[in-house]
């Protein structure tokens, strides 16, 4: 007899084939065939975490290249996460796809939405973010999705970060800067409005 909070049978299955087939809903191999294939993913997945039953994974997640709603000179500004990767935790609801995964932050991250102790995310987020999408289109790649949008709109609305709450509002230089030294970013990837050193990027 299963234990109470145990994965259905059914359920690992459905996970197993959005992570290896090409499926709709859009498993991720063929999500990352259409980037050009594995290596230019923004994601990376180790599975196995519980066992080898799929029901707890790690995920890793590169952050956005710009801010969905925050411009520079007219253009969106660029994220202080870009280049940099944040690994999260992934535990499969018994109830999947109608309840999203738990999710857990495993990188410290300077952001509005998540706590001053830079693992604590939003409790709202997540299943408010999914709840919004349409039953049929609810997958494992559609909430790396949500991640990637989590890391690329902070904002001072219900924020859980007082502190980098005011800064991205009074002073986003000064929030990046927060930001990508938290992510352990190069000092040469920052801001580029006054940097010279673009083109010195390392490959």
């Amino acid at each position: 007899m299963a234990a109470a909070g145990a994965v259905p049978v059914a359920v690992l299955r459905r996970i197993v084939k959005e992570l290896k087939s090409d499926s709709e809903p859009l498993g991720l191999s063929k999500a990352a065939e259409a980037l050009g294939g594995p290596s230019k993913a923004w994601w990376s997945i180790e599975t196995g975490l519980d066992g080898a039953d799929y029901s707890s994974f790690a995920v890793e997640i590169e952050g956005p290249e710009t801010y969905d709603s925050v411009l520079l000179d007219g253009a969106p500004r660029p994220s202080p996460y870009r280049k940099c990767w944040f690994k999260f935790q992934l535990d499969v609801s018994p109830t999947y796809p109608h309840d999203a995964p738990t999710v857990k932050l495993l990188t410290p991250t300077y952001h509005t939405h998540v706590a001053s102790d830079g693992l604590k995310m939003c409790a709202t987020y997540i299943p408010e973010t999914w709840a919004s999408v349409d039953a049929e289109k609810r997958s494992l790649y559609q909430l790396l999705v949500i991640l990637r949008s989590f890391l690329a709109a902070p904002s001072g609305e219900h924020a859980v970060n007082s502190e980098a709450s005011r800064q991205f509002q009074e002073d986003i230089d000064a929030f990046d800067a927060m930001a990508r030294r938290k992510a352990g970013a190069d000092d040469e990837d920052a801001d580029g409005e006054d940097d010279d050193d673009d083109d010195d990027d390392d490959a």
